[in-house]
């Protein structure tokens, strides 16, 4: 199975290997992407974070030799609080985008349910709560604190 159009962080063409693999943009599509394996879902079986799972698998990586991650998080990212993705979930719930049960954790179903909004309303469907999600959706950055969310 081919990756066309699929590089690596160095403009590299993918081996053409017969492999499973799901694309990751854990911080949207202006920043790193990952291509998951089945390990990967292994890891979300234990802790439901994207970053986690990509931190262990990165951590394995770095061990075997990789280098550095070559693309970091966009250095305005918005720092979510639990209280935060809540008051996403929340919200997206009412909109009709089914996150599940409202957890504070910003999960597969949540980022699903992001991208059913963002598909709906014309945005980049990378299931990343951005500004503009955020703004639409009610979700106030500036009233929590970094410690609102114990």
């Amino acid at each position: 199975m081919a990756h066309p159009g699929v590089t690596d962080a160095f403009g590299n063409k993918l081996a053409n290997e017969p492999i499973e693999a799901a694309l990751v943009v854990p911080a949207g599509h202006r920043g790193p992407a990952f291509l998951a394996y089945k390990n990967f879902n292994v890891i979300m079986g234990w802790n439901r974070s994207e970053f986690y799972a990509i931190a262990v698998g990165h951590l394995a990586d770095r061990i075997a030799g990789a280098g550095k991650l070559q693309n970091p998080p966009p250095e305005d990212m918005p720092a979510l609080s639990r209280n935060n993705i809540l008051t996403l979930q929340k919200a997206l719930n009412e909109q009709g985008f089914d996150t599940g049960k409202p957890d504070g954790i910003l999960g597969p179903n949540t980022r699903s349910a992001i991208r059913g909004y963002q598909s709906e309303n014309g945005l980049v469907a990378d299931g990343y709560p951005g500004d503009t999600v955020l703004n639409a959706l009610g979700v106030d950055l500036t009233s929590e604190t970094s410690g609102s969310d114990t």
